[in-house]
């Protein structure tokens, strides 16, 4: 049952150590040969390679411990280690996690619409930029592929990126900063006369500014202790009593 869920699923999570994984026969080279598409998200204790690959970890020992943060928790140079009185890694690696996963979704998404948008489908079906490790490891031939940009205008890509969800931004050239629109609200600059071509100079702003009122020093203390707070039942006689009690200043 399980096979046949992930054959489907976009992400699979597991912190199942490696050989209970290949016992259940739901380790990464099965589950990705069901699904091409499938997300594995993989969470151990001590990595999937190395000498402590099969040892099993917990929040005491392979994160707190382990780390050298229990070691740097001391009262004193010569007190002993805190123990952690609550789990430590819960949070940040349930936040390490969820990022990974989306990020992993994202860039399963995008590359096939980035491609499209360039009109170069044979790119999706070509083997050497199959998956990212793919792409990165050809990542000369990918530059490559990828020179359509060259052959429309600017303009051209930034619709076509921005209609279809694709994060980008222009390489901007100071005659860009000073005419876009997202520098500021239409007024904020102006041509100079002491100058020509693209420089600008900045005049003064027409946001309106608050009516600031003008304020003095700060009180010297006792000099406000007589006047009564509004909304509270003092008086004169009762502030002189709590000051000749030695309550208030």
């Amino acid at each position: 049952m399980l096979h046949e869920l992930a054959a489907t699923a976009d992400v699979v999570v597991t912190n199942y150590p490696l050989r209970v994984r290949d016992k259940l026969r739901i380790d990464h080279a099965t589950l990705a040969a069901l699904n091409e598409r499938l997300v594995y998200a993989s969470f151990t204790g001590y990595g999937e390679q190395g000498a402590e690959v099969a040892q099993p970890g917990f929040d005491a020992t392979s994160y707190w411990a382990r780390s050298g943060m229990m070691d740097q928790v001391r009262n004193s140079y010569d007190a002993t280690p805190a123990r952690a009185v609550v789990s430590q890694s819960d949070h940040p690696s349930a936040m390490t996690m969820y990022a990974a996963i989306v990020t992993a979704l994202y860039q399963r998404e995008h590359w096939p619409v980035l491609v499209r948008c360039l009109e170069r489908e044979a790119l999706l079906t070509d083997e050497r930029f199959l998956t990212k490790p793919d792409r990165l490891r050809n990542a000369h031939d990918l530059i490559a592929a990828l020179e359509a940009f060259a052959g429309r205008e600017r303009a051209h890509w930034e619709k076509v990126l921005a209609d279809n969800g694709v994060v980008f931004d222009i390489i901007a050239t100071p005659a860009d900063i000073a005419t876009t629109s997202r520098c500021g609200p239409p007024g904020w600059r102006s041509p100079s006369r002491r100058t020509t071509g693209w420089r600008r100079s900045l005049r003064r702003s027409r946001w309106p500014m608050p009516q600031l009122s003008r304020r003095g020093c700060l009180p010297r203390s006792g000099s406000t202790a007589t006047r009564s707070s509004p909304g509270l039942a003092t008086t004169r006689d009762r502030i002189a009593a709590l000051r000749s009690a030695g309550i208030v200043a």
